[in-house]
């Protein structure tokens, strides 16, 4: 569709993209004073909408989203209350009233069996609590392991903290806290307020001592796209390459990276966005 746009913004576009913007920035993992933007947005969000639409039916859904932002304050981000997470846990209480096939009182089935199977989960055979009960660890795929010395970017591995000498592995991909980096990739490593932000494509994954580190070359941010609501990059030339502990990532999760009539694009999911009120 986006190459059937032409270069202005009409005043429907600029109403999806705005609400797509309050959905990206509601399903934030992380809020600070966004929420005083997120206000805003919704403020014009539901003006224009009503302008541009003079008979549409205002839905109950257009109130509810004034609340979002006191909500925020109140609860914290909303994903991390919000009802997704509770009609995932029916499907385990559906499921089990067809096996079990005992109707007669299936409130208590449900509460004994659901309890039952938190017991095995928190039980250890030391009687110490489970230690992998809310987290497992991470998962690293076996790579093969070298010397620090006899890698290429044996610099900026050690400017990492990486020692001379150490032995490093380097591996196809990582999960860390639910998030797989690999290679290709796309990290942010900058985010000023007063800038564009900073992305990296990640080459290497490297293993040092259960601690993982991300090989990436830097991208550039050419500028912002707002029929897109993202970022348009390209490639540093010549290779700006780059090591960054994962734990030491400003956005803790993968990017994804797409590409749109010739143009990579980066959409800043749940993060920031670029409003123009």
């Amino acid at each position: 569709m986006y190459q059937w746009l032409d270069d202005t913004v009409d005043d429907y576009l600029h109403n999806l993209i705005t609400l797509g913007q309050i959905v990206n920035l509601s399903l934030a993992f992380e809020v600070t004073s966004e929420e005083v933007l997120l206000e805003k947005m919704i403020e014009v969000y539901i003006i224009s909408y009503l302008h541009i639409y003079p008979h549409a039916t205002a839905t109950p859904k257009l109130h509810y989203m004034v609340h979002l932002p006191a909500q925020i304050r109140q609860f914290g981000p909303l994903r991390q209350h919000w009802c997704m997470r509770f009609e995932a846990e029916h499907q385990y209480f559906k499921n089990l009233a067809s096996r079990v096939k005992n109707f007669r009182n299936l409130l208590k089935t449900f509460s004994e069996r659901k309890q039952k199977l938190k017991c095995v989960q928190l039980a250890s055979p030391n009687n110490d609590g489970s230690k992998t009960f809310l987290y497992h660890g991470d998962v690293i795929k076996a790579g093969k392991s070298f010397d620090v010395r006899n890698h290429p970017f044996t610099n900026i591995m050690v400017n990492c903290d990486i020692p001379v000498g150490g032995r490093v592995i380097s591996s196809p991909s990582a999960t860390v806290q639910g998030t797989t980096f690999k290679k290709g990739s796309v990290l942010l490593f900058a985010d000023p307020e007063d800038d564009l932000p900073q992305f990296g494509l990640v080459q290497e994954i490297l293993v040092h001592k259960r601690m993982i580190y991300l090989r990436f070359v830097q991208l550039k941010t050419n500028c912002y796209e707002d029929k897109l609501y993202a970022y348009l990059v390209v490639r540093k030339t010549p290779d700006v390459n780059d090591v960054i502990k994962v734990s030491d990532l400003i956005h803790p999760h993968a990017l994804s990276l797409f590409k749109c009539v010739g143009k990579f694009v980066i959409l800043m999911q749940y993060k920031r966005c670029e409003f123009v009120g």
